[in-house]
């Protein structure tokens, strides 16, 4: 998957996506305005986040910052502006649903595309 996504200002909550990694469940990914990002377990509800992963890249991004998700089974990676953040390790294999955490501003998140590899 992958889109623009408009950083917050300074001091916002942060924005991002959420995996479903079992009905109810998943992981987040939150990018706050400075680029820097946080990995956690949330529930889909929004309820229950608790952060296990903390990255800064010290990087100024685009605004809005091209994102990119990938995901095969359990592992995660996800993209700023073409540069890794992390590659992750899910809790279990996602689901294939995916969410936007915009904190009330779906505009914030846009030209949304997504592909599904083909088995062989």
């Amino acid at each position: 998957m992958e889109g623009d996504l408009v950083l917050p200002s300074e001091g916002r909550p942060a924005r991002g996506l959420y995996v479903e990694c079992e009905p109810g469940s998943g992981a987040a990914i939150l990018i706050r305005g400075d680029g820097s990002a946080e990995l956690g377990d949330i529930r889909a509800d929004g309820a229950g986040y608790k952060v296990t992963f903390t990255e800064d890249r010290k990087m100024a991004f685009g605004r809005p910052a091209k994102f990119r998700l990938l995901l095969q089974q359990s592992l995660l990676e996800f993209y700023l502006d073409d540069i890794l953040i992390e590659c992750f390790s899910l809790p279990k294999s996602a689901t294939g649903r995916i969410g936007l955490i915009c904190r009330g501003d779906a505009a914030s998140v846009t030209n949304l595309r997504a592909w599904q590899a083909r088995a062989r």
